[in-house]
This record gives structure tokens, C-alpha cells and sequence, in this order.
């Protein structure tokens, strides 16, 4: 089952934001200069709801990603 959490990649330069599902997604769309982090070291920074990474080039957050309940699986 996929986790519910939802990265929040804010660029300070620009103000754009983009969303990710993972860590390693991040890494997929951004390279390391432009993150000014390595991926090891994000993972290990822990970022989680109460504690975001702010580098000053980025700003990421982690948060909960809600979704609707859904009947989809039961069959009639």
C-alpha cells in the first residue's frame, strides 16, 4: 500500500513549487547542483511535518497527502 506523503519542493530564486511522491522522485525532475543537496543527504536530514529542510536555495516540507474513501474495491 502507497504511504500518503506528499514532498514539498519550494525553490527560493523562483517561488515555484512542485510536489513529489518520494525523495528519489525529486531526484528525477532535479539534479544535485540545482537541489544544492545530494539525495543521501536528504534522506538523511529526516525531513518530516515538523521539521522541513530549508538550504536556502530550497525549501522542503513534508506533509500528508488526503485522499477520498473509496468503495472501488468491493464488488456488488
Amino acid at each position: 500500500m502507497n504511504e500518503n506523503k506528499i514532498y514539498h519542493v519550494r525553490f527560493h530564486n523562483s517561488g515555484k513549487d512542485y510536489y513529489f511522491g518520494s525523495i528519489a522522485a525529486i531526484y528525477e525532475t532535479f539534479d544535485r547542483e540545482t537541489m544544492g543537496i545530494s539525495q543521501n543527504r536528504l534522506y538523511v536530514a529526516h525531513i518530516d511535518e515538523n521539521h522541513p529542510f530549508d538550504n536556502g536555495k530550497v525549501l522542503i516540507t513534508k506533509g500528508r497527502l488526503e485522499r477520498k474513501k473509496t468503495n472501488r474495491n468491493k464488488r456488488r
